[in-house]
């Protein structure tokens, strides 16, 4: 898998049966399958954060937000 240009914010997943971390562009969907030993999507998963504000909001339900 080509690596996304420099300067573009990218988020990273990790597969984990094999460890390979790969990195794919803020808006695109996690990969289905690791493009390196072919595991299903179900053993990759997001190892950094992510940007803030993202999709989930500030997370929470809304009867608990303090205000």
């Amino acid at each position: 898998m080509a690596q996304p240009p420099t300067g573009t914010p990218t988020k990273r997943f990790q597969c984990f049966a094999c460890g390979n971390v790969i990195e794919v562009p803020q808006g695109m969907p996690k990969p289905p399958a690791c493009p390196k030993c072919g595991a299903p999507a179900q053993m990759i998963h997001r190892i950094d954060k992510g940007a803030p504000g993202g999709r989930r909001g500030a997370g929470g339900p809304p009867w608990a937000k303090q205000g």
